[in-house]
């Protein structure tokens, strides 16, 4: 038997488990510190955390969890330094700390990790495009893959694209893959987002801080948690799921709060008649609303996982990812509900600004899948665009993955290539 705390606010929240070798709580409203006793629990392979409201430091002690392959504590409050420790889990592959109140330097010891693909870096300010370029260039150079670079994955932000910029210019002439032409490559995870958030704001953004508001509200503290939960239990057959609260600028994060919150809307309703405070009572036009747009929400929910796995290559599935999106937006377009329409047509005026033109080098990273071929890049195009300009994108396509194999062997010695 091993023990596990978690403190809340009154240091009383302790949580007992059994040689478990999978511990995941994530986006439960937990609140408190993490005890050092974490420690303990040398069995564990993943801890998954994120978006709860878990303070205080991290406990030095998650060092000793040898077997620990993957961490995920972003989304919380932790704050001081990265322990040293973290060098110590020599099998872990995934970590996520960010958006927490962590200050300080990334310990050197986590370069000793062979297999984790996360690397943190401090960029002191000013935060100019010259100052992130060349902070960048020295990380690039110090791993030894300045020749074998093909693309940096950057969100959106315009200081992103004159860094991209300054750092094409930066690298030997014929060091980058096909000279740096796919150097820059837009965060997928991201664009999408903003495309959500765009089409959100749209329609529901009053009635979607009406339920933030009252979700809020009803977890800000223990006592009030607690009522809520009671009056819940009457009304709600299957009460099992707490409420959370999103962070705003993740779109995600609020179809989960959405989701869980349409299972209590009528709790709310009840409680907003006991409880004096509790003002910006959500209508139930927001519910009716919301309940219709989580049912489309949820294909951009699935594809945002598919984004965001760890385990494989992700690449590959891009391109019949935004192709499936295209075509079921361009079908929702037929729904009879105005702000459906006026929604989806927000979100495809963003689609499209970011993704009318496929990524050639996403193409050929479908192609190069066994599971989908030519054929399946044939089978989108021909749904997405004009039959006249069908085959002259395939072509387009069959040319770059020729240029990228003459590119290879160029580099590497033609007798290398068949």
């Amino acid at each position: 038997m091993a023990m596990f705390l978690l403190c809340n606010s009154s240091l009383h929240n302790w949580l007992i488990s059994n040689s478990t070798s999978h511990w995941g709580l994530p986006s439960q409203s937990l609140s408190g510190t993490l005890s050092p006793l974490i420690g303990n629990l040398t069995e564990l392979q993943s801890v998954l955390l994120q978006n709860n409201a878990i303070l205080g430091p991290i406990p030095a002690t998650i060092g000793k969890l040898e077997k620990l392959q993957t961490l995920d504590f972003s989304n919380n409050t932790f704050s001081g330094e990265i322990p040293i420790s973290f060098g110590d889990l020599k099998n872990l592959n995934y970590l996520r700390l960010n958006n927490n109140s962590l200050t300080g330097p990334c310990p050197d010891s986590l370069s000793q990790i062979g297999g984790l693909a996360l690397v943190f870096l401090y960029v002191p300010t000013p935060h100019t495009t010259v100052v992130l370029a060349e902070h960048l260039k020295e990380c690039i150079h110090s791993w030894n893959i300045d020749i074998k670079l093909s693309s940096i994955t950057v969100d959106n932000c315009t200081t992103n694209d004159a860094m991209i910029d300054i750092l094409h210019q930066e690298f030997p002439y014929g060091s980058l893959m096909l000279h740096g032409r796919f150097l820059h490559m837009l965060c997928c995870a991201h664009i999408l987002n903003l495309i959500v958030q765009d089409g959100l704001s749209a329609v529901i953004k009053i009635g979607l801080d009406r339920i933030r508001d009252s979700v809020g509200f009803w977890i800000a503290s223990d006592k009030r948690n607690k009522k809520f939960e009671e009056v819940a239990k009457q009304l709600v057959l299957e009460c099992t799921k707490k409420l959370l609260l999103d962070c705003k600028t993740m779109w995600n994060s609020t179809y989960d709060m959405l989701m869980v919150a349409l299972n209590y809307k009528e709790v709310f309703v009840i409680l907003s008649g006991r409880e004096s405070l509790f003002k910006n009572l959500t209508l139930n036009e927001d519910w009716e609303k919301v309940e219709k747009i989580c049912d489309l929400l949820e294909v951009f929910n699935d594809i945002t996982l598919v984004f965001s796995a760890s385990k494989y290559s992700t690449s590959n599935n891009y391109f019949p990812c935004i192709c499936g999106l295209r075509i079921a937006m361009s079908n929702w377009l037929s729904f009879h509900c105005d702000y459906i329409r006026k929604m989806v047509l927000v979100m495809l005026e963003k689609y499209n600004k970011y993704w009318a033109d496929v990524n050639g080098l996403m193409d050929v990273a479908t192609i190069l899948d066994p599971r989908f071929k030519l054929k399946l890049i044939r089978f989108y195009f021909e749904k997405n665009y004009d039959e006249f300009i069908v085959q002259a994108e395939i072509d387009r396509i069959e040319g770059l993955l020729h240029e990228l194999v003459d590119d290879y062997g160029y580099k590497n010695g033609k007798n290398q290539v068949c």
